[in-house]
């Protein structure tokens, strides 16, 4: 109980972070599509509850779930899109809803029905995601040199240039002070034979690769959730051990964590909005 608690404390946190400042919209964002963005904000607070469920019944640990979506909760690209008017962040949430279907329902005919589903919500909501360019139609060293890119550090730490102008594109998709987690979350999952997650996210990435938008696509996007997952499983493989040594390690990589997200809030809300303020003209959909 106490988990779930603070859980919701977590995420109505995040929510009230995303629609701070009602009354200081900047003048280029159109006042009317503001109730958009509450619902994107919404579709991340839903988001943040699956992947808790997802996670949970996955790894069978409650923590591994709780920090899940704390990671979702606070990762640079998870916090952009949620305090804008982003499909990508509806598309997520019925993302996550197809996915804890899908995984854990046994019946093969209902596995398909929920494909099925996803497909058609997308088709009229996101129809993007569907963008894909046929294999025979474009060269096998493109296809190897986007897959590549996406799953680069460059892209991962530093540059996210899967993205229109309007978007942090000087930033990478997760602080580089959770690397060292990310890193050991992917060898848990492979000793612990949870394929599921770098399944879903290679696939997700080479979706990404083959769209016809590429690079500008946030396709990617849906993977965020399992790359919560990897950071969360590294960080409470960590801590599980009892090491003096370790901990200290941990504390030092902790403030490192804060110093890092502390050094993005600060370029977010500084910098990125005089950087859209001179750019104005190149952004060519709401945000």
């Amino acid at each position: 109980m106490k988990i779930k608690i603070l859980l919701t404390v977590i995420i109505l946190f995040g929510f009230f972070i995303r629609i701070w400042r009602i009354d200081h919209i900047p003048p280029m964002v159109d006042r009317s599509i503001y109730f958009f963005r509450i619902v994107s904000s919404l579709s991340y607070i839903g988001s943040g509850f699956l992947l808790y469920i997802f996670t949970k019944r996955l790894m069978h640990f409650k923590r591994i779930a709780l920090l899940s979506a704390f990671i979702y909760t606070l990762l640079p690209w998870s916090f952009e899109q949620s305090r804008i008017t982003s499909l990508p962040n509806i598309a997520l949430f019925i993302f996550l809803i197809f996915l804890n279907f899908f995984t854990f329902n046994k019946q093969v005919i209902l596995k398909i029905i929920s494909l099925v589903f996803l497909i058609t919500v997308y088709f009229y909501l996101y129809p993007q995601v569907l963008n894909i360019v046929p294999v025979f139609k474009i060269q096998i060293s493109q296809i190897l040199h986007n897959f590549f890119s996406i799953l680069s550090p460059e892209f991962f730490l530093f540059k996210n240039n899967l993205y229109w102008w309007g978007g942090v594109r000087d930033w990478g998709i997760i602080n580089i002070s959770l690397l060292p987690f990310m890193v050991i979350g992917i060898l848990f999952l492979i000793e612990r034979k949870k394929y599921q997650i770098i399944i879903w996210t290679l696939l997700i990435a080479l979706c990404t690769a083959l769209n016809s938008d590429f690079p500008e696509t946030r396709v990617f996007y849906l993977s965020l959730p399992f790359i919560s997952v990897t950071i969360a499983t590294g960080i409470f493989k960590f801590i599980k051990k009892e090491s003096l040594k370790i901990r200290i390690i941990f504390l030092i990589l902790l403030a490192f964590y804060f110093y890092d997200l502390a050094q993005y809030f600060h370029y977010y809300l500084i910098h990125y909005p005089q950087q859209i303020s001179g750019n104005i003209s190149e952004i060519h959909e709401a945000f």
